[in-house]
């Protein structure tokens, strides 16, 4: 019998956390874990009533967030390397991020979940008594891991990979693999991002299938995936913290609900709703107006400290169009002309937002239509 999870995203959530004066913002990604639990107990039904001989549970990729915490910038070491090339320093970095994740309440408890199963035991349901108890699970289990895009670092060391096994009860791996192939049932598994070129560091044929062995270069090297998750969804509300500070943003009510919209930023689908999404009004607590003006300052930040970085002007250019760096440009004017009323500023926002790849030709047309209408105040600067 085998079952599959993934994108389970177990993630340091502590350092988002703003408290003060009986207040707290928050957003929790992490699963309570009772749903674990009646799933590991479902699955222990389903074994007993199938009579299997084994059972295995295939965790395809991203069971740790590696990329997803502020923790990343406690210093300027950041992982846009080859698993090949994990420094001393980076190693230890990505060593903290994970024992930061799993002790999060509800990670840390999920994983004893995990090591249970794996040691053959699981916490039962008694109708009767309505309450959970100890049981052997009904056959010999096995856990198989795969490496996603958000844990590609699980790969980074075997001191990783020995302290990721240790955590889920598993035995040590030489690497986690990139999937799981099975011949009775003939099945296929794999986490995913080989169809996905932004988390994916090699461009694979669009048209043609995918073959099983890819070349590991593609699992190894860091994608334009890691940049944006890190130095844009995270940098977000680490930037806006620091330009106006926990005591302000916990006080002000247009602050607070774009704080933990940032924090609920990267979870937004469709991309091209981000804009829309950070701006709602409808709970009548603060005016699109004033959301904007909050918002613009934090946006200038953010393309001030990335615009320059190497890495992602390499993927800015291999994953968009040839002009996309003016676009940059662009969209780094159009938003110091500032104001809600500049439709211009708001557009590249939108595209910032969205990380769209065809800015310039919406942007310039805005702009044009802007400057000869007079909507647009102040001269544009292409610095």
């Amino acid at each position: 019998m085998i079952a599959v999870i993934s994108d389970l995203h177990f993630e340091e959530e502590a350092s988002d956390v703003i408290t003060g004066n009986g207040k707290q913002i928050i957003f929790r990604r992490n699963l309570d874990p009772k749903a674990y639990r009646s799933f590991i107990s479902h699955m222990a039904d389903e074994a007993r009533r199938r009579h299997a001989e084994g059972f295995e549970l295939v965790i395809a990729g991203d069971l740790f967030d590696l990329n997803r915490t502020v923790l990343w910038f406690s210093d300027d070491l950041r992982p846009y390397v080859s698993l090949d090339n994990v420094s001393p320093e980076l190693e230890k970095k990505i060593l903290k991020i994970l024992e930061a994740v799993a002790a999060e309440p509800a990670v840390k408890q999920t994983l004893e979940l995990f090591r249970n199963l794996a040691a053959g035991s699981y916490q039962g349901h008694n109708p009767k008594a309505r309450n959970w108890v100890d049981q052997e699970f009904p056959c010999p289990v096995k856990i198989t891991c795969l490496a996603g895009n958000h844990d590609r670092l699980a790969n980074a060391s075997a001191a990783v990979r020995n302290r990721i096994c240790e955590l889920i009860g598993i035995g040590p791996v030489e690497r986690f693999p990139h999937y799981a192939l099975f011949h009775d049932p003939d099945a296929l598994v794999r986490h995913g991002h080989e169809y996905d070129n932004n988390n994916f560091a090699l461009d694979l044929p669009e048209k043609e299938s995918i073959p099983l062995e890819v070349e590991e270069a593609g699992y190894s090297e860091a994608n334009f995936g890691d940049f944006i998750t890190i130095d844009v969804a995270v940098r977000l509300p680490h930037l806006f913290r620091r330009r106006y500070g926990d005591e302000q943003i916990l006080k002000d009510p247009v602050l607070s609900a774009l704080y933990l919209r940032l924090l609920q930023f990267d979870d937004v689908r469709p991309q091209s709703a981000l804009l829309d999404y950070m701006l709602d009004d409808s709970g009548g607590d603060f005016s699109v107006e004033e959301a904007w003006e909050k918002l613009v300052p934090v946006m200038q930040d953010l393309i001030a400290e990335i615009h320059d970085n190497k890495f992602f002007r390499y993927w800015l250019s291999r994953r968009a169009k040839p002009w996309a760096p003016a676009e940059l440009e662009l969209a780094r004017a159009l938003l110091q002309m500032g104001g809600w009323r500049n439709r211009p500023a708001r557009e590249a926002a939108r595209s910032i937002y969205a990380r769209r790849e065809n800015l310039w030709p919406h942007a310039r047309s805005y702009l044009r239509h802007a400057l000869f209408q007079g909507r647009a105040s102040g001269v544009v600067q292409f610095v």
